[in-house]
């Protein structure tokens, strides 16, 4: 190092000049252009990102990304969160929101104590629901034309999304303060013992298992055992299913289940089970980041004025389900594990064997995120 020494007027008083001198180091050597192999080697990192991604050829659409390069935590819960009342989707169904939850709980996967694939009371103090690299992304069409370009479409996503999205409370029949609450298992009595899961405007991958408990018959009917433990295990079923509309209330498809061939005569029989349920039946889902639906698609809320495919967060070629004007959650794979039906009488013969499951008790329940004398729950 060498010093420079340079001369500076710092105050003039009665025409007398007072000079200071300071000497400074400086590097002996000229400044080097960096060529590209040392500047590959220059790591660097910005708390915000931001990026431009091209929509699905011929909609017209550019989606511009802001992104923060963190991770957050969070549990929390929520009395009740409506979004979309009113508005552009009265035609759809009227009086009713995009996205009305009763009792909305975000909390961590790795609490314990609850039922199958649900978090129990043992995690709320240190259970995070979490988020890596949250963003924003804005849906511009027309945006090569000044004149026309405008604002379609808002998201709000992250890359990854680990957490329990747990929704609404299970009163027991006979303690609830109405009448209407009367079943533990299903109809009507059982539908008023659940709130949660009013209305959800968006798509859902969901992975559903679980059992049927009930009876079988070879031929004609069969008579349901009262208590509940003694029924048998008709059938069990896994399988991926996919719900998508606007301002939904109900699931309403079919599964194939395989039955119990402990009791249909030693064999293994394709079981159809006609699903008609309430939402209100569903108290929850997990969010995996190691699923594999997650690498095609992304976990979010979005708002739009019409049908919009967002990119996922991994710029591949594929988009994500359209989002339906108003307000919409996208959720790659729900996992509804453990579900338990009861009372569920078969039907046929040996060659065909059908169960309806239409308003039964799945056995979900929500998680208690509950702290101290705290009541929430």
């Amino acid at each position: 190092m060498t010093l420079i020494t340079t001369r500076m007027i710092v105050k003039r008083l009665a025409g007398l000049a007072v000079t200071v001198t300071l000497a400074l180091p400086v590097a002996a050597a000229a400044l080097q252009e960096m060529g590209d192999k040392d500047l590959d080697a220059v790591v660097g990192q910005a708390l915000i990102v931001s990026d431009k991604l091209a929509g699905v050829s011929g909609s017209g659409h550019t989606f511009y990304r802001m992104m923060l390069d963190a991770e957050l935590g969070l549990n929390a819960n929520i009395d009740r969160l409506q979004l979309g009342c009113g508005g552009y989707n009265e035609a759809v169904v009227g009086n009713a929101c995009d996205l009305d939850f009763d009792y909305v709980q975000l909390l961590g996967r790795t609490a314990t104590g609850g039922q199958s694939g649900a978090p129990g009371s043992a995690g709320p103090a240190d259970s995070m629901f979490k988020l890596t690299r949250p963003y924003f992304e804005f849906a511009i069409k027309n945006d090569g034309d000044p004149t026309r370009r405008e604002l379609v479409g808002l998201k709000i996503g992250s890359q990854f999304v680990d957490g329990y999205f747990a929704i609404g409370r299970y009163i027991s029949p006979n303690a609830s303060a109405t009448d209407s609450c009367t079943s533990a298992t299903e109809g009507a009595g059982a539908l008023a013992c659940h709130m949660g899961l009013n209305r959800l405007s968006g798509y859902i991958g969901a992975q559903m298992s679980g059992n049927a408990y009930g009876c079988f018959a070879l031929f004609g009917g069969c008579s349901l055992n009262p208590n509940l433990a003694a029924q048998d295990r008709i059938a069990s079923f896994n399988q991926f299913v996919q719900l998508w509309g606007t301002r939904m209330n109900r699931i309403q498809t079919e599964l194939s289940a395989t039955s119990n061939s402990d009791v249909t005569l030693g064999l293994e029989l394709t079981v159809t089970a006609n699903v008609n349920e309430s939402l209100r039946f569903m108290h929850g889902f997990q969010l995996d980041p190691n699923s594999a639906r997650y690498a095609a698609d992304d976990f979010f809320l979005s708002f739009q004025r019409e049908a919009v495919r967002y990119p996922t967060f991994n710029k591949s070629s594929t988009h994500s389900n359209a989002a339906n004007p108003g307000w919409w959650m996208n959720v790659p794979e729900a996992q509804l594990e453990g579900l338990t039906t009861y009372n569920v009488q078969s039907d046929g013969s040996a060659l065909f064997l059908a169960l309806s499951l239409e308003d039964v008790d799945l056995g979900q329940r929500h998680p208690d995120n509950c702290l101290g004398s705290l009541s929430f729950c």
